[in-house]
C-alpha cells in the first residue's frame, strides 16, 4: 500500500516492541500491558521508512453498529509534515462501516482545527481525573442490597449484555481484552434479583493504574464500584469521565480524584448523543472508548 510514497501496513502483535519504543520516544507513556490490550482489540495501521523503522501509527476501536473510535495517532517528530497523519486518518476512517459510520475521538486542543477541517465537531469534553499516589485511603463502600464480586467467566456474559445496552453498541472484544489484562475487576449484583447492574475494571497503564470503564444503572452504584476498585490502594489511578457526568465527578472527588486536564471529544458523521450515555460513568480509555 502506498500513498505519497509512504510504506504502510496493518499492525500485528509482533509490532509491540516498535510501538512501545516510538510512543516512549514521543512522550506517550502506555506500557506493554496497555499496548497488548490495544493490539488485541483494535485495528492498527503503521507507516515505515525505507529502513523498516516505524514512523507513525493509528488504531481503530470498531464497535460495529456503524460506530468506531480513533486513537493512538502518533507520528515521530522527524517525519512530521510529510502527510503521514492525514494518510493514517484516511485509513482509520475508511474501515468504520466502509467509510460511512460515525467516528469519535479525543483530540488535543492543538488538533481541533485539523479535525474540524476533516469535518469533525466538538460535542463534549473528556475530563482526565487522577488520584495521586499517597492519597488518603478510600473507605469500603456501603451499598445495602447489593454484593460485589470479581468478573469471571461465569458472569462475563451478563456484563457484556449490560454494556451493550448501556454503551449502545457492541464492544465485547474490547472488554474481553481489558478483562484479560485487568489487575482488578468488580461486578455489582442485586442480591434480590441476582441481576448484574454495574461493573468496573482497573488495569496497568505505564506508571499508573487506569480505571474504566465504569458502567452502572445509577450514580450511587457507579461511585460504589469506584470505591471497591481503589479500596486499599495507594498507587496513582487515572479515570476518564465525559461532560455529561458532573455529579459523578463531584462524588469521586471525595476519594481524592481531581481533574488534571480536559480534552475535547469530537465526532464525524454523528451527533452528541453517541457520547451522552447515562449509564456510562467512565470510559475504558480515550483510545478504546
Amino acid at each position: 500500500m502506498k500513498h505519497l510514497d509512504l510504506r504502510s501496513r496493518r499492525l500485528e502483535s509482533s509490532d509491540l516492541a516498535a510501538l512501545n519504543a516510538m510512543s516512549l520516544a514521543e512522550g506517550w507513556g502506555y506500557g506493554e500491558v496497555y499496548w497488548k490490550v490495544i493490539l488485541s482489540s483494535c485495528t492498527g495501521f503503521g507507516t515505515f521508512d525505507e529502513t523498516g523503522t516505524m514512523t507513525g501509527c493509528i488504531f481503530v476501536a470498531n464497535y460495529g453498529e456503524n460506530r468506531g473510535n480513533i486513537g493512538v495517532l502518533i507520528v515521530s517528530k522527524e517525519h512530521r509534515g510529510k502527510g503521514i497523519a492525514s494518510f493514517l486518518m484516511d485509513q482509520a476512517e475508511n474501515i468504520i462501516a466502509d467509510g460511512h459510520g460515525a467516528v469519535s475521538l479525543v483530540a488535543t486542543k492543538d488538533g481541533i482545527p485539523v479535525y474540524k477541517h476533516r469535518g469533525y465537531e466538538v460535542v463534549a469534553d473528556c475530563h482526565q481525573m487522577i488520584r495521586w499516589q499517597g492519597a488518603s485511603p478510600s473507605p469500603m463502600p456501603n451499598l445495602p442490597g447489593y454484593r460485589f464480586s470479581p468478573i469471571t467467566e461465569d458472569n462475563l456474559a451478563d456484563i457484556l449484555t449490560l454494556d451493550r445496552h448501556s454503551f449502545g453498541a457492541d464492544r465485547s472484544h474490547i472488554l474481553y481484552a481489558l478483562y484479560n489484562a485487568a489487575d482488578k475487576t468488580v461486578a455489582l449484583v442485586d442480591q434480590e434479583t441476582g441481576r448484574c447492574c454495574g461493573f468496573g475494571m482497573l488495569y496497568q497503564r505505564a506508571d499508573m493504574m487506569k480505571l474504566g470503564p465504569i458502567v452502572a444503572n445509577e450514580l450511587d452504584q457507579a461511585v460504589a464500584i469506584v470505591q471497591m476498585l481503589i479500596y486499599g490502594r495507594s498507587d496513582t489511578v487515572r479515570m476518564d469521565v465525559l461532560t455529561h457526568q458532573p455529579e459523578f465527578r463531584e462524588r469521586v472527588a471525595e476519594f481524592g480524584f481531581a481533574v488534571d486536564c480536559v480534552d475535547p471529544v469530537m465526532i464525524l458523521r454523528g451527533g452528541a448523543e453517541i457520547t451522552q450515555k447515562p449509564q456510562l460513568f467512565a470510559i475504558g480509555s480515550q483510545s478504546l472508548g
